[in-house]
């Protein structure tokens, strides 16, 4: 996903945080939200927002006692935000969540990893915010185990699979025992270590 969300914020602007995305590098979006700024205060940040993403980070541009930070995926705005940012770079068309979808979605993970996993899903018809909580469970096994159950390593030492298992796997493999706790030792294979 290569689309950033920025959370703006100022003492002086009543009702919340104004969300700026960001898509390849360019800006392409600006939401209010909640916030409430006064057509001088829009005009003001207008004027001085970046086009360049990088030119954001780098803080060559200074926004005056405004706040912007990457945003936190904490509350059920920020996870909106980044949900219907992702929706727009996968799918090419705006998200507009329902109320339910809104309420349901602040006791469920958002991340931008998650989100990719999600919207890559094969055979996937269906990218609503419900689905999304609904496939969370599998969504995060994904992220921790891969894709495919096939190519998932044991936890540990398994002749026949290490025998089925392409030699270039044979490494990670090697690795994934050794994140286990597993060590190699000659004469006795793959063992938990005696720790003394």
């Amino acid at each position: 996903m290569n689309t950033s969300i920025y959370k703006l914020t100022s003492a002086k602007i009543p009702g919340g945080a104004i969300y700026i995305r960001y898509r390849g590098g360019l800006l392409r979006g600006l939401d209010t939200a909640d916030a409430q700024p006064t057509a001088e205060q829009l005009e003001y940040f207008l004027h001085l927002l970046p086009v360049r993403e990088a030119q954001l980070a780098s803080g060559e541009v200074s926004l005056g006692n405004m706040s912007i930070i990457p945003l936190p995926e904490r509350t059920t705005k920020d996870k909106i935000a980044h949900y219907c940012a992702a929706f727009q770079e996968y799918r090419n068309v705006s998200y507009r969540p329902t109320q339910n979808e809104a309420s349901n979605i602040r006791t469920v993970p958002v991340s931008q990893e998650l989100l990719a996993i999600f919207f890559e899903t094969p055979l996937l018809l269906d990218f609503s915010i419900r689905n999304y909580i609904q496939r969370i469970n599998i969504t995060r096994d994904i992220q921790k185990n891969g894709r495919n159950a096939k190519e998932r390593f044991p936890n540990q030492f398994d002749k026949d699979f290490f025998q089925k298992l392409p030699s270039e796997k044979h490494g990670a493999y090697y690795a994934h025992l050794r994140a286990q706790g597993l060590e190699f030792i000659k004469g006795r294979g793959w063992v938990v270590p005696d720790r003394l």
